[in-house]
């Protein structure tokens, strides 16, 4: 089986850019099934260690899981090693919709907000906070919004952690997203995702759900 790379389109300067910290994007050639591969090394110019790439697995792995009930969750079909392989069912994110001035994500998928909404009030019902809420942690499919990245699902039972536990993953970028979310070095996630929601998710939408 033959498998590409997938990027996103950078939302400041619109260059080619990793997805994501943690994993490896591989889509098929048949562009419907992605490989999460927390195993790679090349994809990412500084790949973070090893023992936060495995907690995070485990935990994609864990809210696969949990939420395979619905219809916006990708299927797995296989986990070998540090790979997990789910039915993805489109080449894109969208990302390379609202990054493209000559295309509009109103018209590819009309109800795209609501869906998204139904998937965010799907995981809150479930005692659950989804932080990885940008346009490239999303597809689109046939009409149907399917969504990414479960590793940036929290339960609401553990939403406060050390700051240690993930200070690999914050960027110079998001750095001040975690400090207001920061209270005597834990994170909470619940203050994390409120913030997201209300202020920062703007920056990378055409218009907010």
């Amino acid at each position: 089986m033959t498998w590409e790379y997938l990027y996103k389109i950078d939302y400041v300067d619109g260059t080619l850019n990793s997805t994501n910290l943690l994993y490896a994007p591989l889509i098929n050639k048949e562009n419907n099934v992605l490989c999460m591969d927390f195993a790679d090394t090349v994809y990412h110019k500084r790949p973070l260690g090893t023992s936060i790439r495995e907690y995070f697995f485990d935990r994609e792995v864990h809210n696969l899981e949990i939420f395979k009930k619905y219809k916006w969750c990708p299927n797995i079909l296989d986990i070998q090693e540090k790979r997990i392989y789910i039915d993805l069912g489109a080449r894109e994110t969208l990302n390379q919709i609202v990054m493209d001035k000559t295309r509009d994500l109103n018209s590819e998928c009309y109800d795209w907000k609501k869906q998204i909404r139904t998937i965010l009030d799907d995981i809150n019902n479930e005692d659950h906070f989804k932080v990885t809420l940008y346009p490239h942690c999303f597809v689109t499919a046939k009409g149907l919004i399917k969504t990414t990245d479960f590793y940036g699902c929290i339960a609401s039972k553990d939403r406060i952690m050390p700051i240690e536990l993930v200070s690999e993953l914050i960027g110079s970028e998001s750095v001040h997203r975690f400090t207001e979310a920061t209270i005597d070095g834990k994170i909470d996630f619940k203050i994390f995702y409120d913030r997201l929601i209300t202020h920062h998710l703007f920056n990378y939408w055409p218009e907010l759900f």
